[in-house]
C-alpha cells in the first residue's frame, strides 16, 4: 500500500527505495500488468508489483534459513512473531548477507561485483477490537556494493569521413559552399556541421607516432555478443590507490496501517515515510590499461607516506578518467485514505484520496579528467622541427610529426619547442590528488577538496480516486475506475557541467614560432565557492598548480537553472467480464495512463553554452491500453489452468533518453518525445498437474511482441549514425530575427536577412558578420519503423517440478528445474546496437518437511555468458590516449555489465512454533 518509487538524477530510469533482502517475511507478491492508476497510485503507470509481509499471529513460531555458495555467498535471515498481550503481537526479522563478487579487476586482482550488508523489521500488530487493526511497521538496512563487473565495448569496422557510406551523405554539399556563403560553411564533415560522434575502435598494435592506413577510427559495435574475451578493467582510487569504495546504502523506512470496520464499510489509512541515503564512487568509464603511455611509462607502483596518504604512482596509464563521486538523499511522505463499501447488492464502490511527497538531494563531486598528448586530425603528416630548424626526436629515435598539418602528433610538453618539457606532463592521478583532495601537507599548492554542485528535487502530488464494481447479471460484471491527478514537480540544478575538472593541452604548437604557445600542460575548469558564483581557470605546470592570476586568469559565473511542472489529468479504465461457464472467464477492458512531463535530470550542463530551461523540459507520456483476455482451468487428465490476452498500447509523446549534440558538437544526455508509438502483444500461462504423477506440476508461459515507433523524427548531428543509416535528409536550424529557432530543408530558403542581428533598431544586412546566428545542418533522422529498445518479440519461461514422499521418512524430495530463453533486442531507440538472445536454467534438488528444508541448487546451469543488459557514455579512455580527443565532447563508448557465471549453493531452514 506504500509506493516507495522514486526517479534517479543524473541516470536514467527510476529507483525503487525498498530492500527485498528485508522482505523475507513476505506473506505475497501480487504482479498487475498494465494500467493500475486507480488502485495503485501515481507510479502504475504500466502495472505494478506490490509485496505485502506477514501480519504477527497469535501463537508464536520463528523461523531461520541460511544460504551458503561458492563466490563467498552466505546469508543468514530469520525471525520471530507472536503475542505480546491479548491485543498486541510483534514480529521481528532480520538478515545479513555477503558475497565476494563473481569477477576480478584485471588491473589490480581485487574482487568487483560483491556486496554485503545487514537490516532488520519490527512489525506490530493491536487489535482492540474485532473491528479495529493498526499494523505498524519499522526497518532499516545498511548495504555495500563493491563497483560493478562493467566491460568496455569497442566496435568492428572504423567509419571515416572518407568511407563510402559517410560520403553518399555529405557529397551533396561537400562540393560547394553552403548555401553561397563560405564563411557558413563548416570544415567538419566536409561542411555539414555534422560531427563523427561514434566510439572509437583501436586498431591492434597502434603506434601514435607512426601513422599507417587503417588506423583507429570510430564506429558501432553493433551486436553486445557475450563476455568470452572480455575482462574487467577498471581504474584506480587516486586518492588511495586501491579500489574505488563502490556504493553505500543507508535505508529507513516507517509505516502504519489502520483500519476500522464500519459495518457498513472499511476505512483505511496507509502512511509511509522513507529515508534513503547513498554515496557512490566509482570508475564511471570502465577503462583502464597497465600499458605504456605515450612517455614510455608503464605501471608505477604507489608510494604512501607514515599517514597512508598516497604520494605518487599509478596503475592507469591511460590519460583520461571519468570517475563517480556524490551523495543522495531521498525523504518519501505519503498519506492515504481509503473507504470500501461492504453492503449487499450488485455495486460495491471503493474511493480515496492520496498526498505523496518525494524530496531528493544530491550534492555531486562527479569529475572529467582528460590529458590530452596528441591531435586528433589524421589528414596528413609532416616533420616537427625544433627552434634550429632540426627534427624533433621520440624517445626511441623516431621523428614526431607536426600536429599543425593534422597527424597524431604527440604535442604535450612540446609547445615550447622543447622535448624534454614532455617528460613534465604527469598522470591524472597526480592532477586529481592536487586539486580534489584536501591534503596540505603533501600537496601544500593544493585546492580545497572539490566543491559539490547541489540537485534539489521535489515532486508533490495529490489525486482522488473512485471504483465502480457492478454486477449486471450472475455472469456480467463492470468495473469503472478513475484516478484524478494533480502533480508538482520542482528542480534546481547546475546549468554547466557539474563540478568537473577537465585538463587538456590548450596551447597549439606551430613549427615557425615554436616558442609562442601556452607553457601550461593543463587546466582546470573547478567550481571552489558556490556560494560566490565563482568559477576559476587553473593552470597546471610542472607538476605544480598555478592559480589566476599567474595562469588563465579567468572568472566565469556559476548558474543554477531553476524550474517547475504542473500536470493535472484522469485515468481512466473500464472492465468487462464475463463467466459464460463455470471456472471460465472472459474480460476486455480499456485504460487511459499518463506519466507526467518534466525536466531533464539527466546532466546538469556539460554543453558549450549554458542549457535554458526551455531546452531541457520533456512533455507527458500519453497511454491507451486494450486487453482482451481469458482465464479459465478444467479437468482433462489432470487439472489445468490456463490464461492468455492479447492486447495493443498506442503511446503518444513517448519519453525516450537519448544523446543529444548541440551547436558546437557537444553531447549532452537529454530525455525527449517520440512522437508515437505502438505495441501489439500476445501472452499466455499454461500450468498442468497430470493425474499419471502426484507432486508433478508443469508450466509453460510465454511473450510476443511487435513493438515499434511510429512516429519519431530525430535531428542529429552524428555522422557515424548517419553513415550506419545510409541516408540522410538534411535540414538547416538558425535562429530568425524574433529569437526563435527555425528549420529550412532548403538552404536557398535562408537569406541573410533572416539570419542577420538587430543593431541600433536596424537589421544588419551587409554580410555575415561575428555576431549572426549562423545555420546550422542537422541530419534527420526517421525512426518510425524502429522496435522499441529492450523489448524483445518473443519470451519464454518453463518449469517442471516434482514433489513426493521420501522413502519411509517424514520427509519429501524436491525436484525442479526452470528456464527462461528471451529473443534479440535493440539496445537503444536507434536500432544500431543488439543485444543477443540468451538462455538461462536453474536447478533445485532438497528434501522438506514441515519443519526442516536442505535444498541444493545450481543457478545458470547452461553458464551462458551472454551480454544481457549495458548501456553507453561519453569515452574518456583508450582513445584518448591514442588520439589525444577530449572525448567527452565528441565520442561514445558502448559499456555491458558482466553475466553472473554458474553459481552452486545449499540452502537450509528450520521453522518452530505454532504446532511444528
Amino acid at each position: 500500500g506504500i509506493d516507495v518509487t522514486t526517479e534517479n538524477l543524473i541516470s536514467a530510469g527510476s529507483g525503487l527505495l525498498a530492500n527485498r533482502r528485508l522482505l523475507s517475511d513476505v506473506e505475497r507478491i501480487e504482479v498487475v500488468k498494465g494500467p493500475q492508476s486507480a488502485l495503485f497510485g501515481r507510479s502504475a503507470f504500466a502495472g505494478a508489483i506490490s509485496y505485502i509481509t506477514k501480519e504477527p499471529g497469535d501463537e508464536f513460531e520463528g523461523r531461520v534459513n541460511l544460504d551458503v555458495g561458492d563466490y563467498g555467498r552466505r546469508t543468514v535471515d530469520g525471525g520471530v512473531s507472536g503475542p505480546l498481550t491479548d491485543t498486541i503481537s510483534l514480529a521481528l526479522s532480520g538478515v545479513q548477507f555477503n558475497e565476494d563478487g563473481y569477477f576480478t579487476n584485471s588491473q589490480s586482482g581485487a574482487d568487483v561485483g560483491g556486496s554485503d550488508g545487514v537490516g532488520g523489521a519490527l512489525t506490530a500488530m493491536w487489535r482492540p477490537t474485532d473491528a479495529v487493526k493498526i499494523k505498524g511497521r519499522l526497518e532499516t538496512s545498511k548495504e555495500h556494493y563493491d563497483p560493478r563487473a562493467v566491460v568496455n565495448m569497442q566496435g568492428d569496422t572504423p567509419v571515416f569521413l572518407n568511407d563510402p557510406r559517410a560520403k553518399e551523405i555529405v557529397n551533396p554539399i561537400i562540393t560547394g559552399d553552403v548555401y553561397g556563403q563560405p564563411d557558413w560553411q563548416k570544415a567538419s564533415s566536409g561542411g555539414t556541421n555534422l560531427f563523427n560522434f561514434g566510439t572509437y575502435c583501436p586498431k591492434n598494435g597502434f603506434d601514435p607516432l607512426n601513422i599507417t592506413p587503417g588506423a583507429p577510427g570510430f564506429c558501432l559495435p553493433r551486436n553486445m555478443g557475450d563476455a568470452d574475451g572480455h575482462v574487467v578493467s577498471l581504474s584506480e582510487d587516486p586518492t588511495t590507490g586501491g579500489e574505488f569504495p563502490g556504493t553505500d546504502t543507508r535505508t529507513f523506512r516507517a509505516s502504519l496501517l489502520a483500519s476500522i470496520d464500519l459495518g457498513y464499510g472499511l476505512v483505511s489509512s496507509y502512511t509511509g515515510w522513507t529515508d534513503f541515503n547513498s554515496t557512490d564512487v566509482y570508475d564511471q568509464d570502465y577503462q583502464a590499461s597497465s600499458a605504456t603511455d605515450f612517455n614510455g611509462n608503464g605501471q608505477i607502483a604507489y608510494t604512501y607516506d607514515a599517514n597512508g596518504n598516497v604520494l605518487s604512482g599509478r596503475r592507469d596509464t591511460l590519460m583520461g578518467q571519468q570517475g563517480s563521486d556524490q551523495e543522495t538523499d531521498t525523504k518519501q511522505f505519503s498519506q492515504e485514505f481509503r473507504y470500501e463499501t461492504q453492503w449487499d447488492g450488485p455495486w460495491k464502490l471503493t474511493g480515496g484520496v492520496l498526498y505523496w511527497q518525494d524530496h531528493r538531494l544530491l550534492k555531486d563531486k562527479n569529475y572529467i579528467i582528460s590529458c590530452s598528448p596528441f591531435s586528433r586530425d589524421q589528414s596528413t603528416t609532416s616533420p616537427l622541427l625544433d627552434g634550429d630548424g632540426n627534427p624533433v626526436l621520440d624517445a626511441n629515435g623516431n621523428p614526431v610529426s607536426d600536429p599543425t598539418t593534422g597527424s597524431l602528433a604527440q604535442v604535450a610538453g612540446l609547445c615550447d619547442g622543447d622535448p624534454a618539457y614532455a617528460a613534465s606532463l604527469t598522470s591524472w592521478q597526480d592532477l586529481y590528488r592536487q586539486i580534489g583532495v584536501s591534503d596540505p601537507v603533501n600537496f601544500p599548492n593544493a585546492t580545497p577538496g572539490a566543491t559539490a554542485s547541489t540537485w534539489d528535487a521535489t515532486t508533490r502530488h495529490w489525486s482522488f480516486y473512485a471504483r465502480v464494481d457492478w454486477a449486471l447479471t450472475d455472469e456480467l460484471n463492470l468495473t469503472l475506475e478513475d484516478r484524478w491527478v494533480n502533480e508538482e514537480s520542482s528542480m534546481t540544478k547546475p546549468s554547466g557541467s557539474s563540478c568537473s575538472e577537465l585538463a587538456f593541452i590548450p596551447g597549439s604548437y606551430s613549427s615557425s614560432n615554436p616558442g609562442g604557445a601556452n607553457r601550461a600542460v593543463a587546466w582546470l575548469d573547478q567550481t571552489r565557492t558556490l556560494c560566490d558564483n565563482e568559477r576559476v581557470m587553473f593552470g597546471y605546470v610542472n607538476n605544480e598548480i598555478l592559480t589566476p592570476p599567474n595562469v588563465l586568469p579567468v572568472e566565469l559565473t556559476w548558474r543554477y537553472i531553476e524550474g517547475s511542472t504542473s500536470s493535472s489529468y484522469n485515468t481512466p479504465k473500464l472492465t468487462l467480464d464475463w463467466s459464460p461457464i463455470e471456472d471460465t472467464k472472459l474480460f476486455f477492458s480499456y485504460a487511459y495512463a499518463q506519466k507526467p512531463g518534466g525536466i531533464n535530470a539527466l546532466i546538469g550542463g556539460g554543453g558549450s553554452v549554458p542549457p535554458t530551461l526551455e531546452n531541457e523540459r520533456f512533455d507527458p507520456e500519453k497511454l491507451k491500453a486494450y486487453e482482451l483476455g481469458l482465464k479459465t482451468q478444467f479437468e482433462a487428465a489432470g487439472f489445468w489452468q490456463f490464461n492468455s490476452s492479447l492486447f495493443f498500447q498506442d503511446y503518444t509523446a513517448k519519453q525516450v533518453s537519448i544523446q543529444v549534440l548541440d551547436n558546437a558538437g557537444v553531447a549532452n544526455p537529454r530525455v525527449v518525445n517520440a512522437s508515437g508509438a505502438e505495441v501489439w502483444g500476445f501472452e499466455f500461462e499454461t500450468i498442468w498437474q497430470p493425474e499419471f504423477m502426484e507432486g508433478l506440476l508443469l508450466s509453460l508461459s510465454g511473450t510476443l511482441l511487435d513493438a515499434e515507433y511510429t512516429d519519431w523524427t530525430d535531428d542529429t548531428r552524428n555522422l557515424v549514425r548517419a553513415a550506419a543509416y545510409g541516408s540522410c535528409p538534411l535540414v538547416y536550424k538558425y535562429t530568425g530575427r524574433d529569437g526563435v529557432e527555425q528549420v529550412a530543408e532548403d538552404p536557398a530558403d535562408i537569406t541573410i536577412e533572416d539570419t542577420s542581428r538587430l543593431q541600433n533598431g536596424q537589421y544588419d544586412n551587409d554580410g555575415i558578420n561575428a555576431g549572426d546566428a549562423q545555420p546550422v545542418a542537422f541530419c534527420s533522422l526517421d525512426y518510425a519503423g524502429n522496435e522499441l529498445e529492450r523489448t524483445p518479440k518473443q519470451s519464454y519461461a518453463a518449469s517442471m517440478r516434482i514433489q513426493r514422499p521420501f522413502l519411509d521418512t517424514p520427509y519429501e524430495y524436491l525436484f525442479e528445474l526452470s528456464g527462461s530463453w528471451q529473443d534479440k533486442r535493440w539496445a537503444e531507440p536507434e536500432n544500431l546496437v543488439e543485444f543477443d538472445s540468451y538462455a538461462l536454467m536453474d536447478l533445485r534438488l532438497g528434501l522438506v518437511s514441515d519443519q526442516w528444508e536442505v535444498i541444493a541448487y545450481v543457478d545458470n546451469v547452461l553458464d551462458d555468458n551472454t551480454f544481457k543488459t549495458g548501456g553507453s557514455g561519453p569515452d574518456f579512455g583508450d582513445q584518448v590516449t591514442d588520439l589525444g580527443f577530449t572525448a567527452g565532447l565528441g565520442t561514445t563508448h558502448y559499456f555491458a555489465n558482466m553475466p553472473d557465471p554458474r553459481v552452486f549453493g545449499i540452502r537450509a531452514g528450520y521453522r518452530f512454533g505454532a504446532g511444528r
